[in-house]
């Protein structure tokens, strides 16, 4: 894609007040007197076709951890607008697993250990991202931009679990676990960006099945990334949401993993100005990550993705 900064403004050099949605996933939008960058309304899971029941039961679960730490029956069928009678048998249940604790004397609803027990993959993958989000928060300062980390997922899709806004550029509205496909294009070409060769042929081509694409694309993405590799960060001029520019690279484990995708994004025509100085800022950042999670060999692409894989 040409680097023409100039088709991405209107009249004056201002970028146009909304933008066509190209996803199902996020849409930028101005909202007050910001940008706001947020998940579409019938993206994820509790969209069409979901079981009401676990739907009822999620959004219990939800609720208590956003008000909590303890809420009434009452309290909880007002708010999520689910009867009484149902409420209090998906709240026994929940009780029954331990997710939830029942206060008796309180009549109060909380949170408990069984939650815990039963998502503790997930608790062993979040723990890391405690150590590293002074980093995170920091990028939106020595930047001007906002940035995203996202995690990789065995289908290949990448789910956000951190987020550090800047306001004045974009503000981030949508949740930390929302969901990108496999083929949004600065996560993936991150993410491909530390392969080679065949593994990289694999990888493009896991990509192309979890996708549906064709196999034109998976030539197509091929010679994406040889451009990518030169360049030596993931690059995304409006590819995934009008007016939207993204850079992004990879964090990698010991092993040359990738085990986060840090992705600075902001309006195109501030991300386009300052490309340099927000890249040399992620590339800072990134090895301060790695030391912090205790990788040996740190590098981040181009410099020597190799030496990390070796």
């Amino acid at each position: 894609m040409k680097n023409d900064i100039s088709r991405y403004s209107t009249s004056g050099g201002r970028p146009a007040m909304a933008f066509e949605n190209r996803n199902d996933y996020e849409e930028l939008r101005r909202e007050g007197g910001k940008w706001v960058l947020d998940d579409r309304a019938d993206a994820g899971a509790g969209g069409k076709g979901g079981v009401p029941a676990v739907q009822k039961a999620i959004a219990i679960v939800s609720l208590i951890n956003a008000r909590g730490p303890e809420l009434s029956l009452a309290t909880i069928a007002e708010e999520t607008g689910i009867t009484r009678s149902h409420c209090h048998s998906i709240l026994k249940t929940l009780v029954d697993f331990r997710w939830l604790g029942f206060d008796a004397e309180r009549k109060t609803y909380r949170l408990d250990t069984g939650i815990l027990r039963d998502l503790s993959t997930m608790v062993c993958q979040v723990t890391p991202m405690s150590l590293i989000r002074p980093v995170i928060d920091d990028l939106p300062v020595r930047t001007g931009v906002s940035c995203i980390v996202s995690t990789p997922q065995a289908d290949g899709s990448f789910v956000v679990t951190a987020k550090a806004s800047n306001p004045a550029e974009v503000e981030i509205s949508y949740p930390i676990g929302h969901r990108f496909p496999a083929d949004a294009p600065a996560q993936m070409k991150a993410r491909l960006l530390a392969f080679d060769g065949e593994r990289l042929a694999h990888e493009i081509e896991l990509t192309r099945h979890a996708t549906g694409a064709s196999p034109e694309w998976a030539a197509q993405t091929a010679e994406a990334m040889a451009a990518t590799r030169k360049l030596g960060y993931a690059r995304s001029i409006g590819e995934f949401t009008e007016g939207l520019t993204a850079f992004a690279l990879p964090v990698l484990d010991d092993r040359g993993e990738v085990t986060f995708i840090l992705d600075c994004m902001g309006l195109n025509l501030a991300m386009l100005r300052k490309e340099a100085e927000i890249v040399r800022a992620m590339r800072a950042a990134i090895d301060e990550i790695h030391h912090l999670l205790g990788v040996r060999r740190q590098a981040t692409p181009p410099e020597d993705v190799a030496r990390l894989r070796a």
